[in-house]
């Protein structure tokens, strides 16, 4: 897949010809969905006395992604023909003071592999856009009043990176 394909992937995702500075992207919220190397589902399970989900390929739990609510948000193929799929997924502890983190699964014909969850607590994602330097690149602020930062995560296809600056 070239990264013009690839761009107009997340354009098709954020439903809207481009995407425009704070613009906050309306992902869908999925139980199930196909990868190039099987199902991904989202199942009940235990989860300290209570019901929560996890995350299932084929069936088999993926490590790590077990919570009050997980949900997938969308699936995105590597670029360049890489063997492996990515998904972008939201995890939800259930709680106020934290409600939403993010995490990649990639997804390869050997099993899953999931990045540690990230994020600032916010379920907006504003401007996905790709860069030259990195597979994906979002924004996101705070869900704190008093912080006044924007967050920039890049995922560079093995590895989720954050840079803050000041918001004007």
């Amino acid at each position: 897949m070239t990264c013009r394909t690839f761009a107009l992937i997340l354009t098709c995702l954020a439903g809207t010809a481009g995407a425009q500075t704070g613009e906050v992207l309306d992902l869908p919220y999925l139980d199930m969905v196909e990868t190039r190397f099987g199902t991904l589902t989202i199942g009940p399970a235990p989860l300290d006395g209570y019901e929560g989900k996890e995350l299932l390929l084929n069936g088999i739990p993926v490590e790590g992604m077990k919570d009050a609510y997980l949900d997938i948000q969308a699936v995105l193929p590597m670029p360049d023909g890489d063997a492996q799929d990515w998904v972008l997924i939201s995890i939800g502890g259930g709680g106020t003071g934290c409600p939403t983190l993010w995490a990649f699964v990639a997804v390869t014909p050997d099993g899953t592999r999931a990045t540690a969850p990230f994020g600032t607590c916010s379920e907006a994602i504003l401007d996905l856009r790709t860069t030259e330097s990195a597979f994906l690149q979002f924004d996101m602020v705070s869900i704190a009043e008093r912080d006044n930062a924007l967050y920039t995560y890049t995922f560079d296809g093995a590895k989720v990176s954050e840079f803050i600056s000041p918001r004007d």
